[in-house]
């Protein structure tokens, strides 16, 4: 293994998202187990029973697979891994997932190889099952590097990092929950992560670097963004673009449906931003906390 990719490998364990799924449970749900505000998820007084986790083979030989983790304090095989459930490739890069707005799939993604994996995570929550492989995210809409997967009613929005061959632009696409096509949304440049807010009609996106430059590995800060972009839900039609510190990654509204604010992390500026709409109806950044050089605020959750 190259020190490029042992270094790849590193950072993907380091930053692999993990998300539990409401396993066997009939009544409507609505929480915040997803990022997504449209995932129905537990109500408060249950817990998940496993845990999911989308997995790099670490020599990159064998194919990635999807890791199932009984999380339930009362069962024999607690904190262990009870299933494993590969792809058919390796070396996609397993980067992020997220779940359909009924939380019964999972979509998964394979950063660099572009292939998209759905998975059955309802039928036998225990044992998933894929479903589906999309060969080619990249020829099917358009985009390259998938990165955000976020459930929207009849499918899910995928942030995408770069155009068809690697470059500018990102963009935001939709697929229906079968996986196939729905429009695409072209980013002015850069893309990485969504946020929705229903209420208010607007979409968030953030930046980071295009496909070719991330597989490159020590990307130039000049190939870095620092631009965050506000949409029109309904629409697509990009309504602002702000320019905050270097890689501002994660979108993180405010919960609550009165809520009109928000937060997102710059990584390489290493700082923290608060959004707020304003009196014009536009958004309002302020940059609220200022870390030392070198902190990296790489991920947040509110």
């Amino acid at each position: 293994m190259t020190a490029r990719r042992r270094h790849i490998v590193k950072r993907s364990a380091l930053l692999l998202l993990i998300a539990a799924l409401p396993a066997a449970l009939t009544t409507a749900r609505r929480g915040p187990e997803d990022e997504s505000v449209f995932v129905r998820g537990l109500r408060p007084d249950q817990r998940e029973a496993v845990l999911y986790v989308w997995t790099s083979d670490a020599d990159q030989k064998d194919p990635d697979f999807l890791t199932t983790i009984d999380v339930n304090p009362k069962s024999p095989s607690y904190g262990k891994i009870i299933a494993t459930t590969p792809t058919s490739s390796p070396a996609n890069e397993a980067h992020h997932f997220g779940y359909t707005v009924n939380a019964d799939r999972i979509f998964a993604g394979g950063l660099f190889s572009n292939r998209l994996f759905i998975y059955d995570v309802a039928s036998d929550p225990k044992h998933p099952k894929l479903l589906k492989t999309v060969p080619d995210l990249a020829a099917s809409t358009g985009y390259s590097g998938p990165n955000t997967f976020y459930a929207v009613p009849g499918g899910v929005l995928i942030a995408m990092l770069g155009s068809k061959d690697g470059g500018a632009p990102g963009g935001l696409v939709q697929l229906d929950n079968d996986g196939n096509f729905v429009k695409a949304m072209p980013a002015p440049n850069y893309m990485y992560d969504v946020g929705i807010k229903p209420e208010l009609n607007l979409i968030v996106t953030s930046s980071w670097a295009h496909p070719h430059a991330v597989k490159a590995g020590n990307t130039p800060m000049d190939q870095v963004g620092d631009e965050v972009v506000v949409w029109d839900y309904k629409t697509g039609k990009v309504l602002q673009e702000e320019h905050l510190d270097k890689a501002p990654l994660e979108v993180r509204w405010l919960h609550g449906a009165a809520a009109r604010g928000g937060f997102i992390n710059c990584a390489f500026g290493n700082s923290l931003w608060y959004w707020e709409v304003g009196k014009d109806g536009k958004l309002v950044f302020t940059r609220v906390v200022k870390l030392a050089d070198g902190s990296i605020p790489a991920d947040m959750r509110i």
